[in-house]
């Protein structure tokens, strides 16, 4: 079960991403049909599941990686407004290391494992100075880092006031 529950017009979430990157410096982001901007890959924790498998779990599911969870870079409380509703999410973002399955290394865009409609592409820290990656907190950080080694950020971010 999923963390995440909904009160009246408020939504809770409980999220978990990870920043893959491919040995060329690229990394991955997603997009899926319904929406117009990118994210890391990762998804929802479960009930009594650690933020490490959570994340190992959700790769392994919508890319058929197996991946080493590396250090935490970021920890963000996000409050934001989507979909007519009111979210309240927590996130963790972690670096990673592919260690099986690298099949999807070779190609620079491509379909989830699990039929979701979720697209993978593999772009360069230039190329995402102009695209809307969120949240918003987000691309700065990677942007500003050598992708390895991140300082550790924790972050309050109220989109409302954006």
């Amino acid at each position: 079960m999923n963390i995440s529950f909904k009160v009246e017009k408020n939504l809770f979430n409980y999220r978990i991403a990870g920043l893959v990157v491919r040995e060329d410096g690229k990394f991955l982001i997603q997009t899926a049909t319904a929406v117009d901007f990118y994210t890391l890959p990762g998804g929802r924790i479960e009930m009594l599941e650690n933020s490490r498998e959570a994340l190992r779990r959700e790769l392994m599911e919508e890319l058929e990686i197996d991946t080493e969870i590396g250090e935490m870079f970021l920890f963000l409380e996000n409050f934001f407004d989507y979909d007519g509703l009111e979210f309240h999410e927590l996130n963790q973002f972690y670096t990673t290391k592919i260690l099986g399955g690298k099949k999807i290394q070779n190609l620079e865009d491509f379909e989830d494992a699990e039929g979701k409609g979720i697209t993978s592409s593999w772009v360069t820290k230039e190329e995402i100075k102009d695209m809307d990656l969120r949240p918003y907190y987000l691309k700065d950080i990677i942007i500003n880092s050598d992708m390895k080694n991140i300082p550790f950020n924790h972050i309050i971010g109220d989109e409302h006031r954006k």
